[in-house]
């Protein structure tokens, strides 16, 4: 793999700009229609919104060219897109519930393996143990806390997803662990450490709503889908400027 430090041109850059206003434009028309519409309508909005994020990122690998572990953050994305699709047809279809939700954490799951194979690939030159190390603890200690402790005063049934969630939660703060813990040795990472953030800051926004009965709170809906897409952007964001 060739890890030659980026040099975009500015012309890029300002493409970028302007995709990412597109991309705001097309997440803002789903979130509007989640909230007047909802159904089969909002969900096909919601893959046109995540498939721009995709293209957005290829776009950026095309005119970098120069970092093979960018192409994790395309899987990532498609992971996600699966996801997208699974929780949305689990807001549609009340009636295979568990099915979506199961599959929908698994997408996910799936997409920070292939974020965290990204973040390994950039800082190739940093050792991994002590930041492995530490982020797995940060994460068994957050996730404990957050599961055995907090989920009775936020009134958060998990019911028969405590461990699928116990798990999710485990990665999710690891990786916001480990891609903070190398943004001090990794220049930039911060970009990946801040789409990671408001990944999970929209995951704990989600729990709210699935497991506190608070599906359909539309204040709640919009919260979370502009903390998810911000994630996205951030991340992808990690290809024009690493």
């Amino acid at each position: 793999m060739n890890y030659i430090a980026n040099s975009i041109s500015s012309q890029t850059i300002l493409n970028y700009l302007l995709l990412t206003v597109v991309v705001i434009l097309i997440v803002t028309c789903f979130i509007v229609s989640r909230i007047l519409i909802g159904g089969y309508s909002a969900l096909t909005i919601k893959i046109l919104a995540t498939i721009s994020v995709i293209m957005v990122a290829i776009y950026g690998i095309i005119c970098s060219r120069q970092n093979d572990s960018f192409l994790f953050i395309i899987l990532g994305f498609v992971f996600a897109l699966v996801g997208d699709i699974m929780l949305d047809l689990k807001v549609v279809d009340r009636t295979h519930d568990k099915y979506f939700t199961n599959a929908g954490m698994g997408a996910f799951a799936f997409a920070h393996l292939m974020f965290l194979f990204s973040i390994i690939g950039i800082s190739l030159k940093v050792k991994l143990l002590s930041p492995v190390l530490v982020s797995v603890a940060i994460a068994i200690l957050i996730s404990t806390i957050i599961m055995f402790v907090l989920a009775k005063p936020l009134k958060l049934n998990f019911g028969t997803y405590f461990w699928q969630s116990y798990i999710y939660s485990f990665i999710l703060i690891f990786m916001v662990s480990f891609s903070v813990y190398l943004s001090f040795y990794v220049s930039k990472m911060w970009i990946f450490a801040l789409g990671l953030s408001l990944f999970f800051a929209s995951d704990l926004v989600l729990s709210t709503q699935y497991f506190g009965d608070k599906l359909d709170n539309k204040t709640l809906i919009i919260i979370n889908h502009a903390l998810y897409y911000l994630a996205l952007i951030g991340i992808y964001s990690v290809i024009f400027f690493i």
